[in-house]
């Protein structure tokens, strides 16, 4: 996370996620890489369920410790991460 609470990558839109557990629901907003890590993260380590969407994410609180995939590095949903 940068400081000061702002994306990381302010070149790219942010998104809003929504973080859903039996009993709690988390709505933050982040960059869009930072938030396909994040997904990725999620499914394979927690047991909740994470919806992504482009739509309205202003006044959202960033999401915690939000972090990026290093530069040059693909991202793929279901895998890990691979150099390019």
């Amino acid at each position: 996370m940068t400081p000061g609470g702002g994306s990381p990558r302010p070149e790219e839109p942010d998104v809003h996620l929504t973080i859903q557990f039996p009993s709690v629901r988390m709505d933050f907003a982040a960059c869009l890489t930072a938030a396909l890590v994040f997904v990725q993260d999620i499914a394979a380590h927690r047991p909740c369920t994470v919806a992504v969407d482009s739509g309205h994410c202003a006044g959202l609180p960033r999401l915690p410790n939000e972090r990026c995939a290093p530069r040059g590095a693909a991202i793929h949903i279901g895998g890990g991460m691979t150099p390019k």
